[in-house]
Formats: C-alpha cells, structure tokens, sequence
C-alpha cells in the first residue's frame, strides 16, 4: 500500500482491521467517510486504482474472507458491502458505478435449518466489468 495512501484511508475514515487480516491499496484512490472492519483471520479488503468511495461500510467477518474491488469503480453514499463466514468472496470487476443505498451481501446473516441442517451458507458474488447499479436494489 503507498504511504499516502494508508495514512488518508485512517484519516478520512473509520478504519477497524483485526490482527490476522490485510487492506491492500493499489494505486490511488479516494475514500472518504467510509466505515471499514475487518474481524476474524486471513480476511482481505484489495481496492485497486482509482477507486472511489463515499459514506460506504464494508464489513468483512470471517475465515478467509476477500472482498476485491476493481480499478476505476464507484460507490455512492449509504452502499453496504459484506462478505462473512468461511472461505467467501466479494469481487467486483473494474470501471462498476453503483448509485445510493446499494447493498450487496455475501449472506444474509440468519441461519435457515432444515431437518436439523442449515441450508442457507454463505456464497461468492462475482460482478463483472463496466456494471452499472441504480439506487436501493439489495442482493443476497
């Protein structure tokens, strides 16, 4: 990560990275009120060049979780990424712009049981390149 870089992202923001886990900054980047934890172990947080956020929170709370976020993408304000439980992504291509009030979540945080099983785990979301994102749509 450039020193720059690194000393704006905990300036401008709220920044919580447990032991363990890693935000790698490619390039520069605006990021700005931002509200960004990291818990548990082997998680990552990579935002390549150009990227550009504003208000977001992105949390990542698990065992190898990564969230990637492309060159060149922007979030607008009140979006919420997460990526949670074991061995999940969260990758989104480069040159995305997603509007207001997006939410985009690796699981949705209940546990759903049939005859004694939980079947709702946890899964990957791959958005590919140049997507747009209008206001308030949620994807579980």
């Amino acid at each position: 990560m450039f020193a720059v870089e690194k000393v704006k992202l905990w300036l401008r923001n709220k920044v919580r990275c447990q032991e363990g886990n890693n935000i790698i900054i490619l390039g520069r980047t605006r990021i700005r009120a931002c509200n960004i934890s990291l818990k548990g172990h082997g998680c990552s947080l990579t935002l390549n060049s150009g990227v550009n956020l504003r208000g977001v929170k992105i949390e990542i709370d698990g065992k190898d979780c990564h969230v990637f976020i492309g060159a060149n993408s922007v979030f607008g304000e009140n979006t919420y990424l997460s990526c949670r439980e074991r061995n999940v992504n969260l990758a989104i291509g480069n040159d995305c712009m997603f509007s207001r009030n997006i939410k985009i979540m690796t699981s949705d945080g209940h546990d759903i049981i049939k005859d004694g099983v939980r079947i709702n785990h946890a899964k990957s979301i791959t958005i590919g390149d140049r997507v747009w994102r209008n206001c308030s749509p949620r994807w579980h």
